[in-house]
């Protein structure tokens, strides 16, 4: 049986980690392993809870002396599942909750029936109801015509990126709940840490197209973002950050013709602005 290791990125989350113990416990998978990572949550609290939960669970527990963001944060805790033997490495964000108890298993079943799966994410539910995967990648026109994307999301499926439900290879996933083939993460010397938070989900994925091998979504399990809007940020702060990652993104992985790369990126530049002046 297949080794497959969770991986949760702890900040200022340790309830939400508990809570998401709970339910990778309940797992009927028999090779299952957890490591929590936490990085280097403000609250001084959390990493004397977090150490005293992970030792009565018998979990890994590895502490980050820096807030290095989702891609570095993470790979701490993949470089350490691969080095211990792991063959699936899962990323799962502390609000997220598997309440199937076969939800591993199925998960693992059907990424070994298609062929040259590097990456692989169930249907995610939020809980409005607003459906997270598969989503595509985004094209040049709407990079550079972007305010395209506020008359898209005015239709009655807010959720722009949704395709057809069905088990399938897609272009994209939600980087909330997601695996990761070992092999893959050690030929892309695992996830790109340029970024700080936004657009690793796009880059992982666009790495693994690249690389001829596929991103599978698979439509008959579930998992549950229960996402908590209260903890967010200003919008103009997460959206300075998502447009840096974007630039990053069409410098490097988009694809773009010269001439694309330079109007892409300044019609990020001009949204930023945009932004800026609202704030």
């Amino acid at each position: 049986m297949e080794k497959v290791s969770a991986i949760i990125l702890n900040y200022n989350s340790s309830k939400d980690v508990e809570k998401c113990i709970s339910f990778l416990e309940k797992q009927d998978y028999e090779n299952l392993d957890i490591i929590v990572v936490d990085n280097n949550s403000s609250d001084e609290k959390e990493e004397g809870i977090l150490r005293t939960l992970c030792t009565e669970k018998n979990v890994q527990f590895i502490v980050n002396k820096e807030n290095l963001g989702y891609a570095a944060g993470n790979n701490i805790g993949l470089r350490s599942a691969v080095n211990a033997g792991a063959d699936w490495c899962m990323i799962i964000n502390p609000d997220v909750e598997l309440r199937d108890a076969d939800y591993i298993t199925h998960m693992v079943e059907k990424m070994n029936s298609f062929d040259q799966v590097a990456i692989a994410a169930s249907s995610v539910v939020m809980p409005s109801g607003e459906l997270q995967n598969p989503q595509k990648e985004s094209t040049f026109f709407y990079d550079f015509l972007w305010p395209l994307q506020y008359l898209k999301k005015k239709e009655e499926n807010s959720n722009w990126n949704v395709e057809k439900q069905e088990t399938k290879y897609c272009e994209k996933i939600s980087g909330c709940c997601l695996f990761l083939k070992a092999e893959f993460l050690k030929e892309i010397d695992y996830l790109d840490e340029y970024t700080f938070l936004y657009c690793e989900e796009a880059i992982v994925c666009r790495q693994a197209i690249q690389s001829g091998k596929h991103v599978l979504y698979v439509h008959d399990c579930t998992a549950y973002h229960e996402h908590h809007a209260k903890e967010k940020s200003p919008a103009k702060g997460r959206m300075k950050i998502f447009l840096k990652s974007r630039r990053y993104f069409i410098r490097k992985y988009s694809g773009y013709n010269k001439v694309q790369i330079a109007l892409a990126l300044f019609s990020n530049k001009v949204e930023e602005w945009i932004w800026n002046i609202k704030g």
